[in-house]
């Protein structure tokens, strides 16, 4: 069996899902960036994007939304700590575009907001 990576996605006071998984890409700061099966310890900071579950051909499995955070990767574990997050398929463009409109939100949420819009736009 090839080896795989344990993938946990949390947010502040729940834990999201843990996993193992072949492969995953996240939004980290500076780019994104793909974490393989024995992979160097890191730890980085995310920037709102989309982290992708893949298959160990590279095909996506899943994907979601992640609203900033940090990830810490060391000895085949890949823990995403998220301010938020959600799965691709649960929030559409229209249910974000009508979120992005709301007046009482906050700069930080509407850069959020206006990210899935502009991810949902070339998926869909």
């Amino acid at each position: 069996m090839a080896k795989q990576i344990e993938l946990t996605l949390s947010k502040p006071y729940s834990l999201t899902f843990v996993e193992m998984v072949d492969r995953v890409i996240l939004p980290a700061v500076k780019g994104d960036i793909t974490i393989l099966p024995d992979r160097a310890p890191i730890q980085l900071m995310l920037r709102d994007g989309l982290m992708q579950i893949l298959d160990a051909q590279g095909k996506s499995l899943r994907k979601y939304f992640i609203k900033g955070g940090v990830v810490d990767i060391n000895a085949n574990k890949c823990l995403v700590a998220a301010e938020d997050s959600f799965e691709f398929e649960s929030i559409s463009l229209h249910q974000a575009e009508v979120l992005l409109e709301r007046e009482e939100l906050h700069e930080g949420d509407k850069d959020f907001y206006q990210m899935i819009v502009r991810k949902h736009q070339i998926y869909d």
